[in-house]
């Protein structure tokens, strides 16, 4: 049977909450809304049909700490009630202050099913308190109070000292005349507008011209007589002396770890891409063309008899050879996309994406035929007096083969074949019988 004195109660008090004064929401124990009164759209600026379904973490301003908000969580989720203030986000953006209580709500099996929030906001509160610690905080700073058009009514020690300017000589100056720039023309009224503090660097100049880099605090506030300002100055010259120092050595260290980056990636002796940036590029350029069913082919070049041309001329000799060879294939390559590296000892490797086998063997051929035309002396060689190279070709379709390395094999086999051949030559993996 039901009780009309408590569907009344209930009743009473749905309506309390529904037109209350304060902000009053319900969520689920993940934090997802479920009830919002008609205050939350009021002070939030979402309808309750944009919020609902949606957790709490809309209104986060990302004023507070992750700390904070674990903190928070850690209290309700062990069943107690939390207080305390943060800052939200309103729907158009704007920032707002609140002091708030939420509490757990238990079932019957003692498990919490739900938490109920009662908001207030304190904006006004807060800002007001902001000001004060902040004139407590900086009162070793210039301080100077402004009637509503800029002009000087008060000033502290302080400020005297930074703008090198006696007291009766400041009284009376709009704010204006003591900074430079585009902002300065706009003080102290636009800064201000809608009741926002303002804060920024600026170039004040002193009663000389001497200008020197400040930060300004600015806010308006009311007083019996009119609109009033409190302007508080710090001499930051020090700061962005440190600050420029500080940003030219970290450039100077970007630009070193640009150069080391490079260096891992780079053959010193030949200047290639090293193996490490083959191994990288043919990853990506493997994932690239497989995600555009492009094809991708490898030549692989190895110096004829190049142990014999050590042998019979030395290492440095050998070291130079490998410089002018390496040079003469890099150059054969013009598009961005294509890499030359230095593959392992006298192997060079070229990763060409979008190139199909006919285009790989022609590029591959005139490497052979540009070193061959060179005429190169290497006298330990057996089959000619000056320095030739054989090369395999292989090309694969990415998104129709697993392993990128089956590239790599098929390229190796065929640069076998061309050196089983005979060497000077070309050979493509489908020349090659299993």
């Amino acid at each position: 049977m039901e009780n009309p004195g408590l569907q009344l109660t209930i009743k009473t008090v749905l309506d309390a909450v529904e037109k209350g004064p304060s902000v009053f929401f319900v969520t689920d124990p993940a934090g997802m809304f479920l009830y919002v009164n008609r205050k939350f759209q009021q002070v939030t600026g979402y309808a309750a049909k944009e919020v609902l379904g949606k957790t709490a973490a809309l209104l986060n301003s990302g004023q507070q700490s992750r700390s904070f908000y674990r903190e928070m969580w850690k209290t309700i989720q062990r069943g107690e009630q939390w207080t305390g203030e943060y800052c939200n986000c309103r729907k158009n953006g704007e920032l707002f202050w609140v002091i708030a209580a939420i509490s757990p709500i238990f079932d019957e099996q003692d498990e919490i099913v739900h938490y109920v929030c009662i908001q207030n906001e304190i904006t006004e509160r807060v800002r007001l308190r902001n000001r004060l610690q902040a004139t407590i905080r900086t009162s070793m700073s210039g301080m100077a109070t402004l009637n509503k058009t800029g002009k000087i009514e008060e000033v502290n020690p302080a400020f005297c000292e930074i703008f090198n300017a006696e007291q009766q000589n400041l009284l009376g100056l709009n704010i204006r005349q003591l900074f430079s720039g585009e902002i300065a023309a706009d003080l102290p009224d636009k800064n201000t507008a809608g009741g926002k503090d303002f804060k920024e660097e600026l170039l004040g100049r002193d009663l000389t011209g001497r200008e020197f880099p400040v930060m300004l605090e600015l806010s308006r506030y009311e007083s019996f007589s009119g609109t009033k300002f409190v302007v508080i100055i710090t001499d930051i010259s020090a700061e962005v002396e440190y600050r420029d120092r500080l940003e030219k050595l970290n450039q100077k260290l970007q630009d070193a770890n640009r150069r080391l980056a490079r260096l891992a990636v780079i053959d010193p002796l030949t200047g290639l891409a090293n193996r490490r940036r083959f191994e990288e590029k043919l990853k990506d350029e493997w994932q690239r063309c497989q995600r555009g069913k492009q094809p991708l082919a490898l030549v692989i070049i190895d110096i004829d008899y190049f142990k014999r041309y050590n042998d019979y001329y030395g290492h440095p000799a050998g070291d130079k050879c490998l410089q002018k060879v390496a040079g003469i294939i890099d150059r054969q390559f013009k598009r961005s996309t294509d890499i030359v590296t230095r593959y392992g000892g006298e192997e060079f490797a070229a990763i060409l994406p979008d190139t199909e086998l006919v285009g790989a063997e022609k590029v591959a051929e005139r490497i052979r035929l540009t070193i061959e035309q060179e005429q190169l002396e290497h006298r330990g060689s057996k089959i000619a007096g000056y320095v030739t190279v054989s090369g395999g070709v292989a090309v694969r379709y990415p998104h129709r083969v697993k392993r990128k390395w089956d590239l790599v094999e098929a390229a190796d086999r065929a640069l076998y074949a061309a050196k089983n051949g005979g060497r000077n030559r070309i050979c493509t993996d489908s020349e090659v019988v299993e």
